[in-house]
């Protein structure tokens, strides 16, 4: 007599969202005032999704293709106004991404290694501060306005 098995077929699949195994690897932008729907963010190997939460499908991608970005990445945050995505890479490169052009608006190299945390804060003279941790455990702050690591 044969043994008999349970047959298990895949159904459709809802509200998954596929990320690299970071936990800082997700970023969510809120229904705009415009009408825009829910988005989320996610890193994906050395690109950065973009998905439409309420379809459920995919709207878009940075990086990879013409943008040279052949590392993956290893932290993503978003800006507080989600019209940026400030992400960390395993060469220890940071890239400024425009959400509307899907493209690189500053480049940031001071790690040796894979960035691991990031935190967007406001300085004393109101400039935008990008800080980023890193395996080779240092802590940078960027000036994100003026270019530069303080």
């Amino acid at each position: 007599m044969g043994k008999s098995y349970l047959r298990y077929r895949r159904e459709q699949v809802l509200g998954l969202v596929h990320a690299s195994p970071s936990p800082h690897s997700i970023g969510y932008i809120p229904e705009s005032k415009q009408g825009e729907s829910r988005r989320a963010v996610s890193a994906a190997l050395e690109q950065i999704l973009v998905w439409d939460i309420r379809r459920g499908s995919l709207e878009g991608s940075l990086g990879g293709g013409e943008s040279n970005v052949e590392v993956e990445v290893t932290s993503l945050i978003l800006s507080s106004d989600t019209s940026a995505v400030f992400a960390g890479y395993a060469d220890g490169s940071l890239r400024v991404w425009d959400l509307a052009s899907a493209s690189v608006l500053l480049t940031f190299n001071g790690h040796k290694s894979a960035t691991t945390c990031l935190a967007e804060g406001q300085g004393s003279s109101g400039s935008l501060l990008l800080a980023s941790g890193s395996k080779d455990t240092d802590i940078i702050v960027w000036d994100v306005v003026g270019e530069e690591g303080l």
